[in-house]
């Protein structure tokens, strides 16, 4: 097993989370009855999808092999959260699945904010486990 493995475990782990958790929200409408629970998941999606995007840059070989540069990581890992994030946000509008409200444009600020801010702390756990 690979020192980077964990990482890749710990990703699957929270899109499992994250899945459930989503198809409980959508059963019980708890995304309505909760202001937190968007705020919640969004941290966790952004967590997911940082360290899948760690892992799949970095940890794997794949694209970098070893990089020792912690703001191209922590770059790399977050444009990459952030550009899922914001087709996720398109995909939301255009299937009318969100409430276009008036504090539409500010919710989607803050959702993308959340998900860099996950991001970033992927990138950071990546990286300490690295030279942990």
């Amino acid at each position: 097993m690979s020192r980077q493995s964990p990482i890749l475990y710990t990703a699957l782990l929270l899109a499992g989370l994250l899945a459930a958790l989503h198809f409980l929200a959508d059963a019980h409408s708890l995304y309505w009855r909760f202001w937190w629970y968007d705020v919640m998941m969004h941290f966790l999606a952004g967590l997911a999808l940082g360290l899948f995007a760690y892992w799949g840059l970095f940890a794997s070989g794949i694209l970098f092999k070893r990089e020792r540069r912690t703001s191209l990581v922590v770059a790399s890992v977050v444009i990459s959260v952030f550009i899922i994030g914001a087709a996720w946000e398109v995909f939301e509008y255009a299937n009318g699945i969100t409430d276009s409200h008036e504090g539409y444009a500010l919710d989607t600020t803050n959702d993308l904010i959340l998900d860099c801010c996950a991001a970033a702390l992927a990138a950071f756990i990546g990286l300490r486990k690295r030279h942990g």
